[in-house]
């Protein structure tokens, strides 16, 4: 143990490896072990880097009280060491509180520390920081810097939901943060170096820390056994943890190749295609992939761009292995490191130069506004800002190369992969590409260009030649450009509202065949619209007419005996049976009747025959009442057609008395004649509307000394839609098990008529429907022939990182949009035959025929909708399973 004295203060401090180019101060935390911590860890850095060790116990321990302790005075003597040692900047690592005491040196000399790593360290928190002034942009330059975090074991209530939200929007604060993060969640930002995550074995720490590893793509995780005072062996191996990450960092190594394999099967015979590639690069290398076709140079190429996972070996980006992802995380892989640019350039041509960078950047987390800005700088660094309203098909070769490489580039991936990206092109674009393609690796990112031109290969900063699968050559042309530190940026899947656009874009791009597919799903969803209105509007015509001639709120009860033989015979109505009715729910007013076949009526020298003949009820509409009014005690209606036949004049009748003769039954059933003079009320236009009032009759009977009992009862219901509920209602009353009641009338009949009426709409309706089962089959066959002719473009969305679902989306998305305007298109039509249609119809029978509704509109849209959406399932599945790597390929 090293002592060093500043301002008469004795300093624990250990300096291993002097002459070490970089350095790594390291300070431990204030209950670490000393001596295993020094012993393992430094020694293991040192091996080739200069390591300063910093013990905070010597001082921290001595000002520990109630209130905390001044992680700021820690920090003020960190950089009087630093000076004492005469270090401008270094790479600081921290462990336990002396991580927290890097971090807050990293906010407030950020010219000192070039990068950070933070181990089982306790985050900016008010507890710690007793007295001490911060601000969010401070923290937030400090966390730039970081390139390693560690989680706490206060942090196990972390739901893996909240972790994805906040790896989803770009950041890493509280789900490794203790207590109130003083760091808020709109203030940090994904960190984009690699991560270094090393977590404990107790529960906490590893169910945290497994969540965070599937999401943050960058990140390698370790497991440390106990707290604070790990064994030793357990030191070395974060020694090498940490050794092998800060060398990576600094732009060593980011891909790294391990014994890769692969081979293809035919009938069982096996064809190997590579044969234990091993390769090492790091950033800022312009790579050429030289070799021979057949020689497995874009077999290679799709196994680092994520396509390919059927190989054996390792492929390790950043320090992780993506053999182990899964087919998700391949998706992620691709939309943050891989940039692809392909020989045929495989831009989608129904969008145009800026909508085909766009498509990159509509999967980051940059504002619509940034994506448009960032897609124009870039075109205009490739020379093409003249172009970014022209579609593919308007373009040469090479313009649209610079196309493929701005897309390539948008979404700011590590690593470049071009496949031939100068197959296509004449010497002169040639030249431009490969000088582009150099400075992009200038830029700090890698360049992987495969190719079999010796002449293009030369470009490089590094070629490796493949032949038979192996390598059989490396050379170095060029040294490594000089890396600077970047931040990527944060990746995001598809939208939603991105995909609705990109198959808007196609629908427009072949309108012709998209409106002759609208034109027949229009026609389907019109010819079922029509019937169901035409269906609504003869139900309409037949109620109004029924409505015109009796009063739909009325129908008739008669009570009714089963004999012996089945056969029902009318049974009179007492009392009891009135008040039973009278209490039904709905029912409004119930009316005694009685009805006759027949009755008698002279006048003058005249006499007539009616054949129907009742007591008034609410049955008999009074508007039919043209002449007069409705009877009351000793009056009586009479049709006209009675009328005539007592006087030819028969409006004269009004006023004047007619003789009324009934033939009834006495008590012991034998016929008697009783008649009484009435006056003439009113006249009616309707047969069999001759009525008296049931006193008139009443006392008719009276006169006779004969007892009047009802044989039907009139019932009067409050609304029209509640008549059938009451009719069901009286059809399940029963006296006993053979006296019942039955409902007649008009309404009764009107039922049934509606009925028939509904089946017929119903079957010309589903007449209708077959041709939107034939408008559905046409848009799965144009689906199907959209797939096979959209195959490539499925390829690069692949490629660019979009996942199958999207894929999906895109397709279902076009089915909606055929969908909806097949049902506008058939709702138009049916709305224009119903204006043209109705005014003559009306000249004949007064009354609308095609009465068409929104909830017709809605029923019909939402069922066009379902079927074209039905119909875009097989396609879009079978689009969301296409291999990337054949369909990339697909010509």
């Amino acid at each position: 143990m090293d002592y060093i004295e500043i301002e008469g203060r004795k300093i624990h401090t250990v300096e291993i490896n002097p002459s070490g180019e970089e350095t790594v101060i390291m300070l431990h935390g204030l209950f670490t072990n000393l001596s295993l911590y020094y012993m393992t860890i430094g020694p293991e850095i040192a091996k080739n880097k200069r390591v300063i060790l910093y013990d905070l116990r010597g001082h921290g321990m001595s000002e520990w009280n109630d209130d905390g302790f001044s992680i700021a005075s820690l920090s003020e003597e960190l950089i009087k060491i630093m000076d004492f040692y005469n270090v401008k900047n270094a790479d600081i690592v921290g462990y336990s509180y002396g991580g927290t005491t890097a971090l807050y040196t990293a906010i407030t000399h950020p010219t000192r520390v070039k990068t950070l790593t933070l181990i089982d360290a306790p985050l900016l928190n008010e507890d710690y920081f007793k007295n001490v002034s911060l601000n969010s942009e401070e923290m937030l330059q400090a966390y730039k810097k970081s390139v390693g975090i560690a989680v706490k074991n206060s942090v196990a209530d972390q739901t893996e939901k909240k972790i994805d939200k906040i790896m989803n929007q770009g950041q890493l604060i509280d789900a490794i943060s203790t207590s109130q993060s003083l760091l808020t969640e709109d203030k940090i930002s994904m960190i984009k170096k690699p991560v270094l995550l090393l977590y404990g074995t107790r529960s906490p720490f590893i169910q945290t820390g497994k969540l965070l590893e599937k999401r943050i793509p960058d990140a390698r995780i370790g497991t440390v056994s106990g707290d604070h005072n790990f064994p030793v062996k357990k030191g070395k191996w974060i020694a090498q943890k940490l050794t092998k990450f800060l060398s990576e960092e600094n732009g060593a190594i980011l891909l790294k190749l391990q014994s890769i394999q692969k081979s293809y099967y035919l009938n069982k015979e096996e064809f190997p295609v590579l044969q234990g590639i091993d390769l090492e690069i790091g950033r800022g290398e312009f790579i050429s992939i030289l070799g021979e076709s057949g020689g497995g140079k874009s077999t290679l190429m799709n196994i680092i761009g994520g396509l390919d996972n059927k190989y054996t070996g390792e492929v390790v980006v950043n320090g992780k292995n993506i053999k182990a992802s899964t087919e998700k995380e391949l998706d992620l892989y691709r939309r943050d490191t891989i940039g692809f640019i392909f020989q045929s350039f495989n831009l989608i041509n129904y969008l145009n130069v800026l909508d085909n960078v766009l498509i990159a950047l509509k999967m980051t987390n940059l504002t619509k506004e940034e994506q448009v800005t960032r897609a124009t700088d870039l075109l205009k660094q490739v020379g093409l800002e003249q172009h970014m309203g022209k579609h593919p098909n308007q373009l040469s070769g090479g313009q649209k190369q610079r196309v493929a490489i701005a897309r390539a580039l948008a979404h700011d991936p590590s690593i470049i992969i071009a496949d031939e990206p100068t197959g296509a092109l004449d010497a002169q674009n040639t030249k431009e590409v490969l000088e582009i393609l150099g400075n992009i690796a200038k830029s700090g990112k890698l360049v992987v260009v495969v190719t079999h031109s010796q002449s293009v290969a030369n470009y490089g900063t590094y070629i490796v030649r493949l032949a038979d699968g192996k390598v059989e050559e490396e050379e170095r042309l060029r040294e490594t450009y000089p890396v600077e530190t970047q931040k990527a940026q944060v990746s995001k899947p598809l939208s939603f509202t991105s995909l609705i656009k990109m198959a808007w874009s196609h629908m427009m791009y072949g309108i012709k065949r998209n409106l002759l597919i609208v034109l027949g799903g229009g026609i389907g969803i019109f010819s079922v619209l029509l019937m169901l209105a035409l269906g609504a509007g003869g139900n309409g015509y037949i109620n109004k007419q029924v409505s015109d001639l009796v009063n739909p709120n009325s129908f008739q009860v008669v009570k009714e005996r089963e004999d012996s033989q089945q056969v029902k015979h009318s049974e009179e109505i007492n009392s009891q049976d009135i008040e039973k009715l009278k209490k039904l729910e709905h029912v409004k007013n119930v009316q005694k009747g009685v009805f006759t076949s027949g009755a008698t009526l002279n006048y003058a020298e005249n006499k007539a025959q009616t054949t129907i003949f009742q007591t008034l009820t609410d049955s008999i509409k009074q508007n039919d009442i043209k002449i007069g009014k409705p009877p009351v005690k000793n009056e009586i209606l009479l049709e006209k057609g009675i009328a005539k036949e007592l006087n030819k004049n028969y409006k004269d009748l009004i006023g004047e008395k007619v003789k009324l003769s009934l033939q009834v039954l006495d008590a012991a059933d034998v016929p008697k004649i009783i008649s009484a003079e009435v006056t003439v009320s009113g006249i009616s236009d309707e047969q069999g509307s001759s009525a008296i009032s049931y006193d008139t009759l009443e006392a008719m009977y009276d006169q006779n000394k004969l007892s009047l009992t009802p044989n039907f009862i009139n019932i009067t219901v409050d609304k029209t839609t509640n008549v059938k509920a009451v009719q069901n209602k009286i059809k399940d009353m029963k006296a006993d098990s053979k006296v019942s009641f039955s409902v007649t009338g008009v309404g009764a009949i009107l039922d049934t008529v509606t009925i028939y009426i509904n089946l017929a709409v119903y079957i010309l309706t589903a007449i209708a429907g077959i041709s939107l089962l034939v408008s559905a089959i046409m848009v799965i066959v144009v689906l199907y022939i959209s797939v096979s002719e959209r195959t490539k473009e499925i390829g690069i969305l692949r490629a660019l990182g979009a996942r199958k679902k999207d894929i999906r989306y895109l397709f279902v998305s076009e089915a909606l949009f055929l969908g909806i305007f097949s049902s506008i298109l058939g709702v138009i039509g049916v709305i224009i035959t119903q204006t043209l249609i109705n005014p003559i119809v009306y000249e004949h029978i007064s009354y609308n025929i095609v009465q068409l509704s929104l909830g017709q509109i809605l029923f019909g849209v939402g069922i066009n909708i379902l079927i074209n959406l039905l119909a875009a399932l097989a396609p879009s599945r079978k689009a969301a399973k296409l291999d990337p790597i054949e369909a990339v390929s697909m010509e």
